[in-house]
């Protein structure tokens, strides 16, 4: 593959015209519509600012770099209860942005700019993402590449896990970002560069560095092993010399996660208390898993939203339920399954995808085997969120239908046929997007 596929040529230009459009006609829309808005949830813009201002008034390095993370307000951040409950989860590394705008502004300009931060990654990551699917693409013409990348875009941006990491970011949204960073660079033949952003994005998040990692070390190796060469970059990212560049890709997600491990270990020893969930109970295996619902429970995201939102008064008997609470809890139900058969169909349009898409495959195959070890295992921890890890969803739904668009094409060989067709199913999953996000309950 040409790597000046991914040059900022002419064509590019009004692309990004068309993918900055969308993304603010998305945002306007949604602040104006949706009951939640795009700004930071209450809780989540609390819990920052409480994690930022208690490490700026106790000083960056105390406690190792970690600090509270609670959503009281107008809290005593220099009590002693709260400085008995540090959080391991999330140290001073992972809030640097918002260390930043504490710093310099104070909460107004936290609480003014914080969210348009994340919004900035998420939108830079729908761009990288929409580019990456135009790399190998069957559509040719300058306006049916258009179409198509801003197809992409908007199936990325108006996708509920995108919306929740909007107003509640996680630092799964630097890893995606990162991670596209260096496959970008990696195709280009930049092997230091994709280094170096590859080990930004597993210090954001080393959870998903280190199944990325050990996803790419292990198939590489098993590959090697059965003498299946051909997956190499079809399902394995093309490093330089194969078996080598996956144990450095592995050998580079494996040193922020001893750090954080090791780290953690030692200040429980050295904290008389702290908070944070163990890998047990993230699990469900803690012998108190009253919120894991297996496979299943862990599965939720796929609808979007959780079922009990459309539950209004989930006291009270059916037939006490006036008309209209009927009516919308049966069109609830129907959005949430439709939604999920959605996400389903575009699991199985991710074959299609990889058949179309063979140098970039591997970018969301191993997205989506890090997934699959998420769901597979931390069972309770994505039965209590449907946000969070389910982010990266995002970026394989998006690929997955336009797995569909492509195998479409490739029957109708018209241009003209498939954006006709193509279009108002486009429209389509984008509005079932947007109404399933307004359906979101925001809670802690």
């Amino acid at each position: 593959m040409r790597t000046d596929q991914f040059d900022f040529n002419e064509e590019f230009w009004p692309r990004l015209l068309g993918y900055l459009s969308i993304g603010f006609l998305y945002l306007i829309f949604m602040e104006s519509h949706a009951p939640q808005g795009v700004k930071w949830a209450a809780y989540h813009g609390q819990r920052i600012f409480n994690a930022v201002e208690y490490l700026r008034l106790h000083g960056y390095f105390s406690n190792y770099g970690y600090s509270v993370w609670t959503s009281c307000v107008n809290c005593d951040l220099t009590a002693k209860i709260l400085s008995e409950k540090i959080y391991l989860s999330s140290s001073a590394m992972k809030l640097w942005p918002y260390i930043l705008l504490n710093e310099w502004g104070g909460k107004a300009s936290l609480f003014s700019y914080g969210h348009l931060i994340d919004k900035f990654v998420i939108g830079a990551t729908s761009i990288l993402l929409s580019e990456l699917t135009l790399a190998e693409t069957n559509l040719r013409d300058r306006l049916s590449r258009f179409w198509l990348g801003c197809a992409v875009s908007m199936l990325f941006l108006t996708a509920p896990w995108t919306y929740k990491m909007m107003i509640a970011a996680w630092a799964d949204i630097w890893f995606a970002f990162f991670l596209i960073i260096a496959f970008y660079a990696l195709l280009s033949g930049k092997v230091l560069s994709s280094s170096v952003f590859y080990f930004m994005a597993c210090v954001m998040h080393y959870q998903w560095g280190l199944v990325t990692g050990a996803a790419i070390f292990f198939l590489s190796l098993l590959a090697t092993k059965f003498s299946e060469d051909h997956l190499f970059g079809k399902f394995i990212p093309k490093f330089p010399r194969k078996t080598l560049g996956a144990t450095a890709a592995f050998a580079i997600s494996l040193i922020p996660a001893i750090q954080e491990i090791l780290l953690r270990a030692y200040v429980r020893t050295q904290l008389a208390n702290t908070d944070g969930s163990s890998l047990i109970w993230r699990i469900g295996v803690s012998g108190e898993d009253m919120h894991n619902g297996g496979i299943l429970g862990a599965l939720q995201f796929l609808g979007g939203i959780r079922i009990t939102n459309c539950f209004r008064n989930p006291d009270g008997m059916l037939s006490a339920l006036s008309l209209d609470a009927k009516i919308s809890l049966f069109n609830c139900g129907l959005t949430v399954a439709g939604f999920a058969i959605i996400s389903l169909v575009s699991i199985f349009g991710l074959n299609l995808f990889f058949r179309f898409h063979t140098k970039v495959g591997p970018f969301f195959f191993i997205t989506a085997v890090g997934l699959l070890v998420f769901v597979s295992f931390l069972q309770q921890s994505l039965s209590v969120h449907l946000l969070g890890y389910s982010y990266i969803f995002s970026l394989l739904f998006s690929a997955g239908v336009v797995g569909f668009f492509e195998i479409f094409y490739f029957k109708s060989r018209s241009n003209a046929i498939s954006m006709t067709l193509l279009t108002p199913i486009v429209f389509a999953i984008c509005i079932l997007s947007i109404h399933i996000s307004m359906l979101e309950k925001v809670t802690q």
